[in-house]
């Protein structure tokens, strides 16, 4: 979040990070473990369900700031993910919206067939639950708040424990 209340996300490619990034030959998925659906660990191929797990992670670690498959080992982050267990974000954060909270959970659903259909079917729902709900907040509120919180931007590297 800069000082002005916009929020930037970048750097999720493979070699973006210096944690369980790999580098790998054609026909070999690329990318950091816990961030990987439980189906392409399984040796299946990609798919747009596969891009919508991933999104899912992101969305649950940016609500919680918590890593959702955090392990030590690459083999533990892969069990964690194919056991498939997600902590319940209304228990992680209290007062997030119900409809918010499912459509994470939905996303990280084990299997693929129970995950939205589609990257825009995804985007309806979170239009539709963003709609109806009571306030809206614009850009200067928001850096308000993270300035009364201390949060800074960080211009290089990941945030700790990333």
């Amino acid at each position: 979040v800069e000082q002005g209340g916009v929020v930037k996300l970048a750097g999720f490619g493979p070699g973006a990070g210096g944690d369980r990034g790999r580098m790998t030959r054609p026909n070999i998925v690329k990318g950091k473990l816990a961030y990987l659906a439980p189906e392409l660990l399984a040796g299946r191929p990609p798919s747009e369900a596969s891009d919508l797990f991933s999104l899912g992670v992101v969305l649950w670690e940016a609500l919680t700031g918590k890593r959702l498959f955090d392990a030590e080992t690459d083999l533990d982050v892969v069990r964690k993910v194919q056991q498939g267990y997600v902590p319940l974000l209304s228990r992680e954060r209290p007062g997030l919206p119900l409809g918010l909270a499912e459509l994470v959970h939905r996303a990280l659903s084990r299997e693929p067939e129970q995950r939205f259909p589609s990257a825009r079917a995804m985007l309806e729902a979170l239009t539709d639950i963003l709609r109806v709900l009571p306030q809206s907040v614009d850009a200067a509120t928001l850096a308000q708040s993270f300035a009364r919180v201390g949060v800074r931007s960080q211009r290089s590297g990941a945030p700790e424990n990333a």
